[in-house]
């Protein structure tokens, strides 16, 4: 915020002849950024002084007093209150749904698991309808590997962390707001298991008798979401997000594994 620069300047002049009260004008006109407000007094043909008054406001806001004879006038250019709105945040709770998108591996089937996503986004208003929003999430995947032939299913569990950057537009739909965005997301796991009946968890990010680990912690990839914020600030937001790093590391070179998610959750803007 920028410090508000106040200037003011006094005219006095001399006067001629008497001062005679005639009447009293108001008027008042306001537009989207410009508000205007002029008072006249009528004091006879000649007035004994005048004096005007220049303020300079923060963010580019410009107030005018001015008083010179038998006119009053109030100009303003007012975008503080605005600008200060232009920085907005708030959090947001998702359950998840999520699975990999597998190439190269006969047989076997990734099924959509449930899990849970909680975080925060701050989100940088441009304009009314356009905004950037980052946002930083920590998530519990779960997903199911299925050997077709069989049936036998294994869990695959993952926590991490995303952080998704989105455009996103945004209109006034009745007394809230409708937004939808997309943008890239870069993700960092810090936890993987396969979990199967009978056997020790295996660490899906750690390196057996020096061997390379079974999966990478890093991912990227892009994502998009939808939703409605209410006029209690009250939101609902979908989103799905899709991986471009193939998820395996040590076997990368024959196959590949997409992560996907699909998520479904509400959030609350401060």
């Amino acid at each position: 915020m920028n410090k508000a620069v106040i200037s003011v300047v006094l005219a006095l002049g001399l006067g001629m002849t008497q001062a005679r009260a005639q009447g009293v004008s108001d008027s008042i006109k306001s537009d989207a950024g410009t508000s205007n407000f002029i008072a006249s007094y009528a004091n006879g043909a000649n007035s004994g002084f005048g004096f005007g008054i220049s303020i300079g406001g923060y963010n580019n806001s410009t107030m005018e007093v001015k008083v010179s004879g038998s006119e009053v006038s109030v100009s303003g250019l007012g975008t503080a209150q605005t600008n200060e709105r232009n920085i907005l945040g708030g959090i947001k709770v998702d359950a998840n749904m999520s699975n990999f998108i597998l190439t190269d591996m006969d047989g076997m089937k990734s099924k959509l698991g449930f899990g849970v996503t909680v975080g925060g986004y701050t989100k940088f208003e441009f304009t009314e309808n356009f905004a950037l929003q980052p946002e930083i999430l920590l998530h519990f995947k779960n997903s199911k590997m299925e050997v077709e032939a069989s049936g036998d299913e294994t869990d695959f569990q993952y926590f991490g962390m995303e952080i998704p950057v989105y455009a996103v537009g945004q209109m006034n739909i009745g007394s809230g707001k409708g937004f939808i965005g997309a943008g890239p997301y870069v993700g960092l796991g810090f936890d993987a298991r396969y979990k199967a009946d009978g056997m020790d968890d295996l660490k899906l990010y750690k390196e057996y008798d020096g061997q390379k680990s079974n999966m990478q912690r890093w991912d990227f990839g892009a994502g998009a979401m939808l939703g409605y914020e209410f006029g209690n600030r009250l939101q609902i937001v979908a989103s799905y997000k899709i991986g471009f790093v193939d998820a395996l590391n040590a076997n990368k070179d024959n196959a590949s594994m997409l992560n996907q998610t699909v998520s479904l959750g509400l959030g609350f803007r401060f």
